[in-house]
């Protein structure tokens, strides 16, 4: 039988409590790999979906138990990378694919434009025909209450 000080039987607790962290977390890296963000990304994105138009630094840091700092340099890289928009007024989001996301988009904003000279984005859930054939769905794409793209890809955007 072997003698275990309380410090080492702490130790063994804390090494048994992570190890399932671990493998979930390693779990949710590999299922997010293919759409080139991390864990914390993610994380940011559901964040900004639950609480909408309520979505400052401070808040996020809240819930993910960061620094507002860390966060906000978190939002700026995401901003870079096109995943996020911190002026949510008078965008052009056009030229886009977005294939099979549990949500595609959200329009928080005001005026913000999802198509330009009669072609918007592809959509992989949009349920719309293209009778003359002309690679532009017949149908709008509604993105939610504010968003609207007039002109929706029926095959994805190849740069």
């Amino acid at each position: 039988m072997k003698n275990y000080s309380f410090v080492d039987q702490d130790y063994e607790l804390w090494v048994l409590l992570h190890q399932p962290r671990d493998a979930v977390f390693k779990a949710r890296e590999k299922e997010l790999s293919p759409y080139g963000i991390s864990t914390m990304q993610a994380a940011v994105l559901f964040i900004i979906l639950a609480i909408g138009n309520e979505a400052t630094p401070t808040e996020i840091s809240r819930w993910l138990l960061r620094e507002p700092h860390s966060v906000s340099n978190l939002l700026s890289r995401m901003e870079k990378e096109g995943l996020v928009t911190k002026d949510g007024k008078d965008n052009r989001i056009v030229h886009n694919s977005l294939i099979e996301n549990l949500v595609n988009a959200m329009d928080a904003g005001e005026e913000n434009i999802w198509d330009y000279g009669g072609q918007g984005n592809y959509w992989s859930d949009y349920k719309g025909s293209d009778k003359d054939d002309d690679g532009i769905g017949d149908a709008p794409y509604r993105i939610d209450k504010n968003g609207i793209d007039k002109y929706p890809l029926m095959e994805p955007y190849l740069r």
